[in-house]
């Protein structure tokens, strides 16, 4: 018996239900709408000459508005701690391990318009800042990131949401190959038709 196939069939029932599910309802993503949000992330930053991933939590900001019913335009700061007991006590420690990742970024998404569940890709551009640990000096990157999420309206001005944010770093890849944050969020959103 080939367990496999069972499990491929699971998953797209799954899919499939969660498809129909999200096509009930009316859309909520709203042209001219500003939204902000508030949440808790965690982040994990793999640094090459580590062997595990240096991960922590800490919080987002963003800020969305709706340009058209569409597209969103991004704006958003995330601050975390990562791998807090890096220390530059041990002379051998290597001077590539933060403490704590810090970014600023704008950017668009593509809004799947699609019943009370609204889910978006996008892509943004920023800086990232990697401070404390073993760094002798706090380093900055331009950050190039992919954007996914999904959020929920469950009243007229407020939804809950779930986001996931992959960084690539024009410098310094080889050192810091992998940086993902993924956040929960409470959103107060106004303006827009009414």
């Amino acid at each position: 018996m080939n367990v496999a196939r069972p499990r491929k069939q699971s998953i797209a029932a799954i899919l499939s239900g969660v498809v129909v599910l999200s096509c009930a309802g009316s859309a909520h993503a709203l042209e001219h709408e500003h939204r902000f949000g508030i949440g808790p992330s965690y982040a994990a930053l793999k640094v090459d000459d580590k062997s595990t991933m240096s991960t922590g939590v800490g919080t987002a900001l963003h800020y969305t508005y709706g340009a058209t019913d569409m597209f969103d335009v991004l704006a958003e700061a995330s601050w975390t701690d990562v791998a807090l007991h890096q220390d530059q006590d041990n002379k051998d420690s290597p001077r590539t391990r933060p403490s704590q990742v810090s970014s600023l970024a704008l950017g668009a998404a593509y809004v799947v318009d699609v019943a009370l569940f609204t889910p978006y890709l996008g892509v943004m551009g920023g800086g990232t800042t990697l401070a404390g640990g073993t760094l002798d000096q706090n380093v900055t990157l331009a950050s190039g990131i992919l954007a996914a999420g999904v959020d929920y309206r469950f009243l007229k001005y407020l939804s809950v949401g779930l986001a996931y944010r992959q960084y690539m770093f024009a410098a310094r890849s080889s050192t810091y190959p992998s940086y993902s944050l993924f956040t929960a969020h409470l959103e107060y959103a106004f303006g827009g038709p009414p």
